[in-house]
């Protein structure tokens, strides 16, 4: 992955053939100078921000899903997973 910071060629010449790359979500035009520290406050219904964040999650899910990271499994497997870690 090339992190969106970071100059694409400086990762290009670095790496043969990257197989995808990263870009920091937007979340422009806030009301509030600070994030608000958790997924929770974000969405919360009173948070004057809500909609950009929610708009920034959904950009940064969709680009993981995109980019095949990760497979979405059932509740039950997720929670048969958890209780073999117990």
């Amino acid at each position: 992955m090339i992190p969106g910071w970071h100059n694409k060629t400086y990762f290009l010449q670095s790496l043969n053939s990257p197989l995808a790359h990263a870009h920091h979500v937007s979340a422009t035009g806030l009301s509030s100078s600070c994030a608000p520290g958790s997924a929770l406050k974000a969405f919360y219904s009173s948070n004057p921000d809500r909609s950009i964040w929610m708009e920034s999650y959904n950009e940064e899910f969709d680009g993981l899903c995109n980019n095949n990271t990760f497979e979405i499994i059932p509740d039950d497997e997720y929670k048969a997973h958890l209780r073999s870690l117990a």
